[in-house]
């Protein structure tokens, strides 16, 4: 015997007294809702028959474990027999590589990439999540002479005290060589223009001495 519900909060007035109702939670966004009823104790034949019927009504490895739970909990416990299952919410995702899951309840889902900031929002609609999903954008990595990985995402500017002393020391380097050259011109220009004063200054001594 099966029974259908309209919805949760009537399904206990559609069942039997004695029926019963189970929720086993397969992930962290679904579960299965199971009904079944205890059955009056019956001769061991149609026992095994009972039991065959609950299998036919039993596909899942939840609903076998709620059913060898219930019938071999209590040796005095009457056979119990399946009246309906129902799965609830969607299955758990699986990720694409490189990102990560956050459920913000149990309609909704939203998908974000590690590296970049690309983000994908899900619902849940009648068990099954409705959305597009694509796979992240590959970002290459990069390694720096320093032999450390760097992300060109990252500001150029992380090793910026290593930078900042190179180029000063190429800085001061570039400064006195450039700074050198037209010293050591005038130096050398004003000791030629020391040579031939000193060269007219004799001439003229000797002009007047005669």
């Amino acid at each position: 015997m099966l029974i259908f519900e309209d919805g949760q909060n009537t399904a206990q007035e559609k069942l039997c007294r004695a029926s019963r109702k189970y929720v086993i939670y397969t992930s962290a966004t679904s579960s299965v809702v199971v009904y079944v009823k205890q059955q009056p104790q019956q001769p061991q034949q149609k026992q095994q028959q009972q039991q065959q019927q609950v299998d036919y009504f039993n596909p899942t490895a939840e609903i076998a474990k709620l059913k060898r739970k219930l019938i071999g909990h209590d040796s005095d416990m009457s056979p119990i027999v399946l009246l309906q299952y129902q799965a609830i919410g969607c299955p758990t995702l699986a990720p694409p590589p490189g990102a990560t899951v956050t459920y913000t309840n149990e309609n909704t889902a939203s998908i974000k990439c590690n590296k970049t900031e690309e983000t994908w929002s899900l619902s849940c609609e009648r068990n099954v999540w409705s959305g597009d999903i694509a796979n992240c954008t590959d970002v290459p990595e990069f390694s720096d002479p320093m032999g450390r990985d760097a992300n060109p995402f990252v500001s150029s500017f992380t090793y910026f005290p290593y930078s900042l002393a190179t180029a000063v020391t190429i800085g001061v380097l570039l400064g006195i060589v450039v700074g050198s050259v037209p010293l050591g011109l005038a130096y050398a220009f004003l000791k030629r223009l020391q040579i031939i004063l000193l060269f007219i200054e004799k001439l003229i001594f000797k002009m007047k001495k005669n």
